[in-house]
């Protein structure tokens, strides 16, 4: 009896420990079971083929609110950003933006989410504050060719859709601070 009762008081200290907290997850490998992602992932790959983008070159996605981002790189555009939006167990293409360095992007008319994307050039950048935030680093190892790798590294940042932003004005790609 005295086994039984160890073992099960084990079993609840482990599970009561557990740190997890899918209500505060937006990461994309996060909050979702394993079937559910990987039809996920296959919904973002079909409609990222639709408008004429290669699965082997998204590097990430990140899932906001009701919305994914889906980042790719290819090697004659750079990085480009996909924003897609669920709507009842589908996705709908909202936007796109290739060639990114800094940029702020949302749709006021269905009230997306800022995201902010920073890159820089200078390997002496090791963190990047959006509006006095601190950014999220996403970093991959693309293949470009064979023999020849090249490291993506890029800062993404999210903030709440305003009068501002709708306006075009104080975006928050204007007020990014590199940090050596």
């Amino acid at each position: 009896m005295k086994k039984y009762l160890f073992t099960f008081s084990i079993l609840l200290v482990l599970f009561g420990c557990s740190n997890d907290s899918p209500e505060e997850s937006t990461n994309h490998s996060e909050n979702q079971s394993p079937n559910n992602q990987s039809v996920l992932e296959e919904d973002i790959q079909t409609m990222m083929e639709e408008h004429d983008y290669l699965a082997e070159n998204i590097i990430d996605y990140e899932i906001k609110d009701d919305f994914v981002y889906v980042f790719s790189y290819i090697r004659q555009t750079g990085l480009s950003v996909a924003v897609l939006k669920t709507n009842a167990g589908s996705l709908e293409w909202i936007m796109e933006e290739k060639s990114i360095e800094t940029v702020s992007l949302g749709d006021p008319d269905v009230n997306s989410p800022v995201l902010t994307v920073v890159q820089s050039d200078n390997s002496n950048v090791k963190n990047v504050k959006v509006e006095g935030n601190n950014a999220k680093l996403i970093k991959q190892t693309v293949e470009l060719a064979d023999d020849y790798n090249k490291e993506v590294a890029f800062w993404i940042y999210f903030s709440e859709m305003n009068e501002d932003f709708k306006n075009l004005k104080n975006l928050p790609s204007e007020d990014v601070e590199y940090i050596d």
